[in-house]
């Protein structure tokens, strides 16, 4: 059976999401977007309606009032994942966008404009049910109290001091369904004003979903469980005394799609999940990562970490591509890793790619454990679980 993905992407002159201000019922527009992705489709929605097929150019009939028009691309697959890069795909690290990958540097994620060019405002408290903030440059970063709240086509900051605990994004308890797309979320700076967590869910608020973020000046960017789609994710912060995920979470159920994450560090993991807050014990955590690239850190996936068995855990790696440095490699008998003579290259970081390695407090024999179709990116090799 045909599944279709949906999955809201940059647009040329609208970007995701435009307000339209109506005095009488009539037609409005015409509104025109485009895609990056060949074969891309589009479907439409007005006020929070169901999504339906459109195409450019849009002028849909409205009463009076204020509207909100939403658009999002629509691919078609067979498999229910994203579309994978093409085969000849190979070292994507240099250049993801060309390889099909969530990329900045085209503008495939992020807000649609720089950020200076966007309205200026202060932190933002979202605390109305359902409403949608979008088209900010929100300094001083983000709290959101009610449920169903969407931030589209903002950018977000935060100066964390470089502080343990500092966050742009924070869900509070009964917040639930909050959506984050579009956005660009990030510490003010790498070093001193960097934070610990660009995204944070601490209270495992059901629903929550970041797409096609630029997410970078964080040391554990991704906190608690998310479903995290088409998005570029880098833990390059400098946070004294703390690891470094691209995603972290515990007892936890994580979903990361079609995304590229990006960890210089010599550790902890681009996807660390932990047991119990590292109190240990059987594995719980609910883990899939399915279409991404992934770079540097310690290892590339932890799923269960400080797990004493596979306990209820399910895993779903599957897709994936894995960046790695091509130059001779250097083993370091002080720390147990291994790096490039010739130090990071334009094909990864480590030659193992995390600095100890692919896998750690993995299950790959156990029940609901799930490991296929991983490959190195510079030549297409398979990597073992």
């Amino acid at each position: 059976m045909r599944r279709l993905l949906l999955f809201v992407g940059i647009l040329a002159l609208l970007a995701a999401t435009a307000a339209i201000a109506l005095g009488a019922t009539g037609t409005v527009g015409p509104f025109t977007f485009a895609s990056g992705v060949s074969g891309t489709t589009f479907e439409c929605s007005i006020d929070n309606s169901a999504y339906k097929t459109c195409s450019s150019p849009y002028s849909p009939t409205l009463a009076a009032g204020a509207h909100t028009l939403r658009v999002q691309e629509k691919f078609v697959s067979t498999t229910g994942t994203p579309p994978p890069p093409p085969p000849s795909g190979n070292h994507c690290f240099s250049s993801p966008r060309a390889c099909g990958y969530p990329d900045p540097s085209t503008g495939y994620v992020g807000a649609s404009a720089a950020c200076s060019s966007l309205a200026s405002s202060g932190p933002v408290t979202a605390s109305s049910q359902g409403q949608t903030i979008t088209g900010l440059n929100i300094v001083g970063g983000v709290t959101v109290t009610a449920s169903n709240v969407t931030f589209t086509n903002d950018c977000i900051s935060a100066n964390g001091g470089s502080r343990s605990g500092s966050r742009v994004v924070t869900i509070a308890n009964g917040a639930a369904a909050p959506r984050i797309e579009h956005s660009t979320i990030y510490g003010s700076n790498s070093t001193s004003q960097s934070v610990e967590e660009a995204l944070n869910n601490n209270y495992s608020q059901p629903g929550a979903v970041a797409d096609h973020d630029y997410i970078y000046n964080c040391g554990e960017c991704v906190h608690g469980p998310w479903k995290l789609t088409n998005s570029y994710v880098t833990s390059n912060a400098n946070i004294s005394g703390e690891h470094y995920e691209d995603i972290y979470c515990s007892d936890a159920t994580f979903v990361a799609e079609h995304d590229v994450l990006i960890n210089p560090h010599e550790q902890t993991a681009n996807l660390f999940c932990d047991t119990r807050g590292g109190g240990g014990g059987a594995a719980d955590n609910h883990i899939t990562l399915t279409n991404s690239l992934l770079a540097g850190s310690g290892f590339s996936v932890y799923p269960d970490g400080n797990s004493s068995s596979v306990g209820s855990s399910t895993m779903t790696i599957t897709g994936n591509r894995f960046a790695r440095c091509l130059s001779t490699s250097v083993y370091n008998p002080a720390s147990g890793g291994t790096s490039c003579a010739n130090g990071p290259d334009s094909n990864g970081f480590f030659p193992k790619g995390g600095y100890f390695g692919i896998a750690a407090a993995t299950y790959c024999s156990g029940a609901n454990q799930v490991w296929t179709n991983n490959v190195w990116d510079d030549n297409g090799a398979s990597v073992g679980c």
